[in-house]
């Protein structure tokens, strides 16, 4: 009728079959799709509908994930994480699915949409895609060899031989074999090559290039990087090209990448950090992760004793590259603490732009940063160093908006104990004093 639609999940609760609601979902487009994806205050249809249906909504939840792939790609706002816990969350619950076309296309959408993204730990549902892949190898492997040809797919390299092995038919047992003798083992398909190596000169390989002292990067399904792969990561590691980068975690592991690249720069650090070969501690802004920053912090902070300030700046910028929330605290830190005045105006200057980027202050990107949780070691110096803000806060007479101050100190559950030992002021306009109050602990303010 061309009129717009209204989106109902009881009306998805309440349809006679899941024939027709796949039907429904499966003719979707993203932005409708868009509509029908939780948020607060709505009924969770997805998880009700596999109560309703079994077996049988996992049809309907495939065609509605392929349609909400797309989410994957949307930037960092909070909404846009709760859609992308939308599609963890559909994958897990179509976890027990086997041989299902529609989830095997679902998936397949999911792999395509996180292309050359780096997502924390927990958020991305590459692992959970590759294993509904896995599990559905037949319905699989046309879709991931077709994808296998495109440079831009690399993921689809390493999965296709693998798919291609569970898809196979049982082997017959060799001619002349008894009846009930085993079948004959199939000759083990040659690997592809997983990653492209840049098309300009080769990869010369430095002194302190030792793969059989690191231990290798493993793909996404678990295999060790070697031979001729490996070199091809050096060579892209050393072309410093962002995007190549980035792309490598669409075939390897996220987690033993970046300790693959720490190790990578100890050997370099032992050699005495040849300055032609610093795409070394470059590269780690992309193959990093939170790990690598709370070690990398450190050493930041002691190279320019050493005369080493140029390779701190590098440092920097590399914590500035990888742009996560404890890779920022880090630079905050350096800026708040170093005792070298060249550094620490680097830091300041690298945070100060990070904040502008944002749209917001240096202090609101402070608050922003604060984690919720943290190993028990670390929450004595967490809150050592918060309390610090805090007197540098008042100090310059900062202020708040009310859902702010909610937000990032009252319900904190880290600086909420030390907001409540604060007496606080409101300002109706600046410098003018309305009253003031304290925080109490079940957080309300009197």
């Amino acid at each position: 009728t061309r009129e717009p639609t209204v989106f109902s999940e009881l009306a998805l609760l309440h349809a006679s079959s899941p024939d027709l609601v796949a039907a429904y979902l499966g003719a979707m487009s993203e932005t409708e799709a868009l509509l029908l994806a939780p948020h607060p205050g709505r009924l969770p249809w997805s998880a009700a509908l596999g109560e309703r249906f079994g077996a049988g909504s996992v049809a309907p939840l495939a065609r509605w994930l392929e349609r909400a792939a797309s989410f994957a790609r949307l930037p960092g706002s909070d909404g846009d994480r709760r859609l992308l816990a939308t599609v963890l969350d559909l994958l897990d619950l179509l976890g027990e699915a086997t041989n299902s076309p529609d989830l095997a296309r679902a998936a397949v959408a999911v792999l395509q949409a996180c292309r050359g993204q780096k997502l924390p730990r927990g958020q991305d549902p590459r692992p959970a895609a590759l294993a509904a892949l896995l599990r559905s190898p037949a319905a699989a492997l046309p879709l991931v060899s077709a994808l296998s040809r495109e440079p831009t797919s690399a993921w689809a390299w390493d999965l296709t031989p693998r798919l291609a092995a569970l898809a196979a038919p049982p082997a017959a047992a060799p001619p002349g074999a008894p009846p009930g003798a085993p079948p004959a083992p199939p000759a083990p398909p040659a690997p592809p090559r997983l990653l492209t190596r840049p098309k300009k000169g080769t990869f010369r390989r430095p002194d302190f290039w030792n793969p059989g002292a690191i231990t290798p990067p493993r793909t996404l399904t678990g295999a060790p990087l070697a031979g001729d792969d490996l070199d091809d990561l050096g060579a892209i590691l050393a072309s410093s090209d962002g995007a190549r980068i980035t792309a490598l975690r669409q075939v390897l592991e996220p987690g033993s990448l970046a300790a693959f690249g720490w190790d990578l720069l100890q050997a370099w650090l032992r050699a005495d950090a040849p300055p032609q070969h610093k795409w070394v501690l470059t590269s780690l802004g992309f193959t990093g992760d939170d790990r690598t920053a709370r070690r990398l912090v450190a050493l930041i902070g002691r190279w320019p004793a050493d005369g080493g300030h140029q390779r701190s700046v590098r440092g920097l910028d590399v914590l500035v590259t990888l742009d996560s929330d404890v890779a920022l605290m880090a630079l905050d830190h350096l800026a708040a603490t170093t005792t070298f005045r060249g550094l620490q105006g680097e830091a300041r200057a690298r945070f100060a732009a990070v904040a502008a980027r944002r749209g917001i202050s240096v202090e609101q990107l402070a608050d922003r940063i604060v984690p919720h949780v943290v190993p028990a070691t670390a929450v004595a110096r967490l809150l050592e160093a918060q309390a610090a803000r805090l007197e540098r806060s008042m100090a310059s007479l900062r202020t708040w908006s009310p859902p702010e101050f909610r937000r990032y100190l009252v319900d904190h559950p880290l600086l909420g104990p030390l907001a409540r030992r604060l007496v606080w002021g409101t300002y109706p306009s600046p410098g003018q004093l309305a009253e003031v109050f304290l925080v109490a602990a079940d957080g309300t303010c009197r």
